[in-house]
C-alpha cells in the first residue's frame, strides 16, 4: 500500500516534467522573437521621434525666411536701411525661438546674408570671427558656408563634423544648410543637429545594453557610429532601403541587424545587436528555470515521501482497528477500506466547513484580524478575511482606506457627568458618528482604546476615496453643538490595495491625527507625506509571556521576555516616544498582575514607579527601567489561579473605590491604575459581583453622603464635593435615584433621630 501511494505521487512528476520542458522551449523561442521584435519596434519609435524633430526644425527654419521682421532687416534695401537697423534686434529672438522649438536636437542655429555679419540667438557677430573663434568646424570654414549664398540647394545636409568653441568640449554635429531669398537677397540659415542628442534618443529606446546604433544620410555618409568594433561595416543597400531585420556576420561574430528608413530626411537608422547578447539574456532565464525545476523536483520527491507516510500511517492504524478481532489476520477488507476513506473524507470536509463558517462569518473574527494587522503583523494570507468582508460588509475587496477617530472630552465634563451616563453618551456619540459615515460608504469600525477607534473603509469605487473623507466631514457637522465639551480628530491615511498594508495606513492616519491640522475642535486631517511615526508593537502573546513569567516568579524568563519585546521593536525603527509608550505598556501589565493578585493600587507594595525619563533616554534605558519595575512586581505579587484571578481583581477594584470615592473617580482612571482597559474593568467586576461598577461607585458615594448629612450641618453642595461629585445637580439626581428622596428630605427625616441617638 505504501509503495502504491508513493508511486502515485511520483507519477505526477512525469506529466509535470513534460509540461515544464515544453513550456520552457516555447517560452525561450517566444522570448527570442519578442526581443527581436522589440528591438525593431523601439528603433522605429526612436527614429520616428528624431524624424519628427527634423521635420519640425525644417518647418520652423523655413518660416524664418517668410518672417516680416527678417524681410525688413535683410530685404529692405538702401531706402529702408535705417528701418532695417532699427529692427535688427528682432533677429536673435526669432533664432532663439527656433532653437527652443527644436529642443535638445539643435546644437546651434545661425543666419547670414553676406560675409560681414552673422546672426545667432545671442546677437550679431563678425562673420570671420565667429568661424575662427566662437564656433570652429574641424573640416569647414566660413568660405564653405559663404558659397551657399550664391549657389546651392534649398536644403542640404553636410557631412557630420566636429565643432568646438571657447570653454566647451568638442562635439559632433550634422550641419543642415537652408537657402532662401528675402526680397532680392539670398539668405542662408544653418541648423546644426547634435549627434549626441541623436545617440541619446536611440540609446533611450534600447532594451539590451550591447545594442549599438548607426545613422546614415541619403548619400550614405555616416552621421552616427557608436560601434568601433564594427569597423567600416555598413548594411547593404537592400537592407537600408527596405528597412528589414536580418542577421549578419561581421568579423568572427554574428549580429542581428535591424534597419529603419522613416520620414522625409532620407536618413537610415540601424540597430546592431550581438547574437551573444540575446543568448545571454536567455541564459539567465535558463539558469533560473533549471534551479527552480531542480528545487521543485526535490521538494516534490520529499513531499511525496512525507505525504505518503502521512496518508499511509493513519490508514494502517484504521485498518488494524477494522481487522482487530477477526479470525483471519490476513484478511484485506476492500469494502471496509473504502468506507474508512469515505468516512475520513466526510469528517475532514465537515471539520473544514465548520471551521470556515466559524472563522469566516463572525464579526469577531474580522475585528480580531484587523487588530492583528493594525499592530503591524501580517496574516500570511488574506483570502479568508476578504471573503468575510465581502459577505458580511459587502466590501468589493480591491482598495481600502484607514482612518483614526480620536474622541477627547473636557475635564469639566468628567466632573459634571456620572460614569454610567458618561460612558453611555460617549458610546452613543461614537455610534452616531460611525452610523453617519456608514450611510455614505461601507466601513468596519473597531475600538482600539477608550478614546481611539479605527475605521476601515471600502474605496473600490472610482469616487469612493473622496467620498470617504467627505463622509467624515458631513458627520462632523452633526457634532458642532458639542464643541464645548468634546473634540474629535480624524486622521486619514493613504489608500492601500492589500489588507496587510493597512498597518501602514493606520500609522499614517495616527501621524496625521497627531499633527492636528487647524485649531477647530472638529477636524479631519489627511496624511500629507510627513515622516510616519511607527508605534511600538506589543502583542497579546508578548503580554501573556510576561504575565506567565510574573506568575511563576521566574526573573530570568521575565528578563528574556522584556529583552525580546524591545529588540523586536528596535528592528522596526521605533522612535524615542514609541519606546516610552512601550515601557508604559509593559509596566501596565505589571500593574494588572498586581491587581489580579489582590494588591491594591494604593498599597506601598504596589509602588513600582521608576525614575523620571531623561531626554537622552533611548531603547536600552527604557528597557532597563521597565525590567526593574517588572522585577519588583514579580517579587511583590502573589500568583493566583485562573479561577480566582477575576475575583481578586474585583476585590481590588472594590477596595480602590472605597478608598478613592471622594476624588474624580471614573472607569478610565481605575483602568489606568490597574493597567487594564475600562471595558475589562467593567466586565470583570460585573462577572464577579453581579453589579455594575458604576452602580457600586454611586452606592458608595451616596452611603458616605448619608453619613455626612446625618453627622454634620454642612451644606448640600459641600456634601457633594466631599464625595467626589462636583455638580450639585448631578448629586441631587443620583441621590434621588439611589434613595428615592432628595438629600434635604433625607436629612429632615432621619437627622433628628440620629443626633438624639
Amino acid at each position: 500500500m505504501y509503495l502504491r501511494i508513493l508511486a502515485s505521487f511520483l507519477s505526477f512528476l512525469i506529466p509535470i516534467g513534460a509540461i515544464g520542458v515544453y513550456s520552457y522551449l516555447h517560452a525561450a523561442g517566444a522570448s527570442r522573437r519578442d526581443y527581436i521584435a522589440r528591438i525593431g519596434t523601439n528603433l522605429e519609435t526612436s527614429s520616428g521621434m528624431i524624424e519628427q524633430a527634423l521635420k519640425m526644425a525644417q518647418s520652423n527654419c523655413f518660416g524664418f525666411f517668410s518672417d516680416s521682421a527678417v524681410g525688413l532687416v535683410f530685404g529692405g534695401g538702401a531706402a529702408g536701411e535705417s528701418a532695417a537697423l532699427a529692427e535688427r534686434w528682432r533677429i536673435p529672438p526669432i533664432l532663439q525661438r527656433n532653437e527652443i522649438a527644436i529642443g535638445a536636437y539643435a546644437d546651434r542655429i545661425f543666419a547670414f546674408a553676406d560675409g560681414d555679419d552673422l546672426w545667432v540667438s545671442g546677437g550679431m557677430n563678425d562673420f570671420a570671427f565667429f568661424f575662427q573663434s566662437l564656433y570652429r568646424y574641424a573640416e569647414y570654414d566660413g568660405e564653405t558656408f559663404r558659397k551657399r549664398l550664391e549657389r546651392g540647394k534649398p536644403v542640404e545636409a553636410l557631412a557630420p563634423v566636429m565643432v568646438s568653441g571657447p570653454g566647451t568640449a568638442a562635439s559632433r554635429v550634422v550641419p543642415i544648410v537652408m537657402r532662401g531669398n528675402v526680397a532680392d537677397r539670398s539668405l542662408v540659415l544653418v541648423l546644426n543637429i547634435s549627434a549626441d542628442a541623436l545617440e541619446r534618443t536611440l540609446r533611450g529606446g534600447a532594451i539590451l545594453e550591447a545594442t549599438r546604433f548607426l545613422v546614415f544620410d541619403g548619400a550614405g555618409r555616416n552621421i552616427l557610429h557608436e560601434a568601433p568594433e564594427l569597423g567600416s561595416w555598413i548594411p547593404s543597400e537592400e537592407q537600408l532601403v527596405g528597412g528589414i531585420d536580418s542577421r549578419a556576420t561581421i568579423g568572427n561574430r554574428r549580429y542581428f541587424v535591424s534597419c529603419r528608413s522613416v520620414g522625409e530626411s532620407g536618413w537610415r537608422y540601424v540597430a546592431v545587436t550581438p547574437s551573444s547578447a540575446l543568448v545571454s539574456a536567455q541564459r539567465a532565464i535558463t539558469r533560473m528555470t533549471i534551479v527552480i525545476s531542480a528545487v521543485l523536483v526535490a521538494m516534490s520527491v520529499a513531499f511525496a515521501f512525507f505525504f505518503s507516510s502521512v496518508i499511509y500511517n493513519p490508514i494502517r492504524a484504521l485498518r488494524d482497528v477494522v481487522l482487530a478481532g477477526r479470525g483471519d489476520p490476513d484478511a484485506r477488507a476492500g469494502d471496509e477500506f473504502i468506507a474508512i476513506r469515505q468516512g475520513l473524507d466526510q469528517l475532514r470536509e465537515y471539520g473544514a466547513r465548520t471551521k470556515d463558517l466559524a472563522d469566516h462569518w463572525t464579526r469577531e473574527y474580522v475585528e480580531n484580524a484587523f487588530r492583528f494587522i493594525l499592530r503591524g503583523h501580517r496574516l500570511g494570507g488574506d483570502a479568508v478575511l476578504r471573503e468575510a468582508l465581502e459577505r458580511e460588509y459587502r466590501f468589493s475587496g480591491t482598495r481600502y482606506a484607514c482612518a483614526a477617530v480620536i474622541f477627547e472630552f473636557e475635564e469639566s465634563w468628567y466632573r459634571s457627568v456620572l460614569d454610567s451616563e458618561r460612558l453611555a453618551v460617549s458610546a452613543a456619540a461614537k455610534e452616531a458618528l460611525l452610523a453617519l459615515v456608514g450611510e455614505k460608504i461601507r466601513i468596519v469600525a473597531l475600538e482600539l482604546r477608550q478614546d481611539r477607534t479605527a475605521v476601515i473603509g471600502d474605496i473600490s469605487d472610482e469616487a469612493a476615496p473622496a467620498l470617504f473623507v467627505h463622509a467624515f466631514r458631513q458627520a462632523l457637522r452633526s457634532f458642532s453643538y458639542d464643541e464645548a465639551v468634546l473634540s474629535v480628530t480624524i486622521g486619514v491615511g493613504r489608500c492601500r490595495e492589500r489588507l496587510d498594508d493597512l498597518s501602514l495606513a493606520w500609522d499614517e492616519a495616527m501621524t496625521a491625527a497627531a499633527k492636528g491640522g487647524d485649531a477647530t475642535r472638529m477636524r479631519i486631517v489627511e496624511y500629507d507625506g510627513a515622516v510616519v511615526v511607527s508605534g511600538a508593537i506589543y502583542t497579546p502573546l508578548d503580554e501573556q509571556e510576561l504575565l506567565n513569567a510574573l506568575k511563576e516568579g521566574d526573573c530570568r524568563r521575565l528578563e528574556t521576555a522584556v529583552v525580546a519585546v524591545f529588540n523586536a521593536n528596535e528592528g522596526r525603527g521605533v522612535d524615542r516616544g514609541g519606546f516610552r509608550s512601550l515601557r508604559d505598556d509593559l509596566v501596565a501589565t505589571g500593574r494588572r498582575f498586581l491587581a489580579e493578585s489582590g494588591v491594591p493600587p494604593n498599597d506601598p507594595a504596589a509602588r513600582i514607579d521608576g525614575a523620571a525619563a531623561d531626554e537622552a533616554w533611548g531603547a536600552s534605558e527604557y528597557r532597563k527601567d521597565a525590567l526593574d519595575r517588572l522585577l519588583r512586581c514579580a517579587r511583590t505579587g502573589i500568583p493566583v489561579s485562573g479561577e480566582t484571578r477575576k475575583g481578586g481583581l474585583a476585590q481590588t477594584i472594590a477596595r480602590y473605590v472605597e478608598s478613592h470615592y471622594d476624588r474624580g473617580l471614573c472607569l478610565e482612571r481605575i483602568a489606568d491604575e490597574l493597567g487594564v482597559s475600562a471595558k475589562y474593568v467593567s466586565k470583570v467586576f460585573k462577572e464577579a459581583t453581579g453589579e455594575n461598577l458604576t452602580d457600586r461607585i454611586d452606592r458608595v458615594r451616596i452611603a458616605k453622603a448619608k453619613e455626612l448629612l446625618l453627622a454634620s450641618d454642612i451644606s448640600i453642595s459641600e456634601v457633594s464635593v466631599r464625595i467626589g461629585i462636583d455638580s450639585r445637580a448631578t448629586f441631587l439626581r443620583v441621590f434621588r435615584r439611589v434613595e428615592g428622596s432628595t438629600p434635604s428630605e433625607y436629612r429632615t427625616r432621619f437627622g433628628t433621630a440620629s443626633r438624639a441617638t
